[in-house]
C-alpha cells in the first residue's frame, strides 16, 4: 500500500516523493488512540520531522485516504511544522495551559496543511476547522494560531500527528520499516536535526527540478528562503566576463598608450569569444529565462557571443549581436536537465582564449560527469550563474539574487 502511494507521488508530486525517500518510514501494526477535549481520536500517522509512522487505521482507509495522509505528513516535514509548533507553544507557555496551546497549534497547522492539499487537487473533502478559506490562504500557521488565542475559540478536536522534533524512537511497534531513510538524517544529534532536515528538503526540491518538474509557488518560496542569496550577481557577472576578456590582450611598446604617450599600449592576442549556455529545461521558470537572456544580450556588447540553449540536448545555437538575435529564441519549458552531453559536443570548439558562461538553476541529473568535463575545458574563464545550486569546476560562481 505504501508503494502505491509512492508511485502516485512520483507521478504527480516529485518533491514529496524525493522527500519521502529521505525519511525513515515505519508501519506500526497497532491502533493509536489519543484523548482530545474528552474525545477519543484515532491517529492515522505522525511525524517528528525525520521519521514517519503509519498506524493500523492508516491501512484501513481507501487508496485516496492513504495517499492524502502520507501527503499530509510530508507537508508537515516540508514546512518544518514540528519545529514551528514547538516554538509556537514555547512563546505562549507563560500565559496559557500547555494542553490549550497544543490544541490550538494543531488546529492552526492542520488547517494550513488541508488548504495546501486541496490546492494540489488531491482531495476536496477537507475542512479548515472553522477558519474561512481566505484566512487560511493568506495567513501563516503562526497567524492562525494567534487568531485562535485572540478569540479564545474552542479548538476543534484534531488528533496531534506532530511529535516533538526527533522524538520518535527507532523501535518498530509490531510492524516493519518501509523505508530506512537517509542515515545522516535518521542518526543526526538533536542540536543538528533542524539543519539536516532543511538540507534534505533542499535536496528533494532540487531533485524534482532536475527531473524537469516545475515547482509550485509554495515550493519555490521554500527553496528560495532556504537558499537566500545576498550577492549582486549582475555586477559580478559583467566583472567576471570583462576580466576574462582582458586576458586576451598584452602590453606592447610597438603601440603607445592612447591616454599617456610615455606608456606602452596593448595588442590583442586573439579575438575573445563568449560562449553562453542557457538552461531551458523544465525546472527553469520564464522569469529566470528572461533574466538569463538579458545577460546574454549585455555580454554581446562586450564581445562576440555564441548562445547555446539546452536541456537534455542542444535546442538552439546562434550568434548574438543585437536584440533581434535573442527575441526569437524559443522557450518550450520542458524535459529534464543533463549538461555532460552538451559540454562534450562543444569541448573542441571552445578555445583557450574564450570565456565559458553557464546560466542555469544548477539542478542537473549528471552533475558529477558534467563537472569532470567542465574542468577539462580550455577556456580562459569559466563562469557559473545559478539561481539555486552551486556547481564545482568553475572559476567564478555567481548566485542569482531572489527578488522579494
Amino acid at each position: 500500500m505504501f508503494k502505491e502511494c509512492l508511485l502516485i507521488l512520483a507521478r504527480r508530486f516529485p518533491t514529496l516523493y524525493f522527500l519521502s525517500k529521505q525519511l525513515r518510514v515505519v508501519y506500526a501494526n497497532v491502533e493509536k488512540v489519543v484523548n482530545v477535549h474528552g474525545s477519543s481520536i484515532r491517529v492515522l500517522a505522525e511525524t517528528d520531522g525525520r521519521s514517519m509512522y503509519l498506524y493500523k487505521d492508516w491501512a484501513m482507509q481507501d487508496e485516496i485516504g492513504r495517499v492524502v495522509t502520507v501527503i499530509h505528513e510530508l507537508l508537515h516535514v516540508l514546512l518544518e511544522h514540528p519545529f514551528r509548533k514547538v516554538e509556537m507553544v514555547r512563546e505562549k507557555s507563560a500565559s496559557y495551559p500547555i494542553e490549550i496551546l497544543d490544541a490550538y497549534a494543531n488546529t492552526a497547522i492542520d488547517a494550513k496543511v488541508n488548504f495546501y492539499i486541496k490546492s494540489l487537487g488531491v482531495s476536496s473533502d477537507l475542512t479548515f476547522f472553522g477558519f474561512r478559506q481566505d484566512e487560511v490562504e493568506k495567513l501563516s500557521a503562526e497567524e492562525l494560531f494567534e487568531k485562535l488565542l485572540e478569540k479564545e475559540a474552542k479548538a476543534v478536536a484534531v488528533a496531534c500527528d506532530l511529535a516533538n522534533p526527533g522524538s520518535l524512537g527507532n523501535e518498530v511497534l509490531n510492524g516493519q520499516v518501509l523505508n530506512e531513510g537517509k542515515q545522516e538524517l535518521v542518526k543526526a544529534p538533536q542540536e543538528e536535526l533542524k539543519g539536516r532536515i532543511e538540507k534534505v528538503i533542499v535536496e528533494s526540491l532540487i531533485a524534482a527540478k532536475a527531473a524537469g518538474y516545475r515547482l509550485t509557488n509554495l515550493e519555490e518560496w521554500i527553496l528560495n528562503s532556504l537558499l537566500e542569496s545576498k550577492v549582486s550577481w549582475r555586477s559580478l557577472l559583467r566583472q567576471a566576463i570583462t576580466n576574462g576578456i582582458a586576458k586576451t590582450f598584452m602590453q606592447t611598446w610597438l603601440r603607445v598608450s592612447r591616454k599617456i604617450a610615455d606608456f606602452p599600449g596593448y595588442r590583442q592576442i586573439s579575438k575573445p569569444h563568449v560562449w553562453c549556455f542557457v538552461d531551458v529545461s523544465g525546472s527553469i521558470s520564464y522569469k529566470e529565462f528572461e533574466q538569463f537572456m538579458s545577460e546574454v544580450l549585455k555580454a554581446s556588447k562586450e564581445s562576440a557571443v555564441t548562445l547555446v540553449t539546452w536541456d537534455v540536448v542542444v535546442r538552439d545555437v546562434r550568434k548574438v549581436r543585437r536584440l533581434k538575435d535573442v527575441t526569437g529564441v524559443k522557450f518550450k519549458h520542458g524535459g529534464g536537465t543533463v549538461f555532460a552531453p552538451i559540454v562534450s559536443q562543444f569541448k573542441q570548439k571552445i578555445k583557450a582564449t574564450d570565456v565559458f558562461v553557464c546560466l542555469t538553476d544548477g539542478c542537473w541529473a549528471d552533475t558529477k560527469r558534467a563537472v569532470s568535463l567542465i574542468k577539462q575545458l580550455k577556456a580562459v574563464k569559466k563562469i557559473l550563474v545559478t539561481t539555486h545550486t552551486e556547481i564545482k569546476g568553475f572559476d567564478t560562481v555567481i548566485k542569482l539574487e531572489h527578488e522579494a
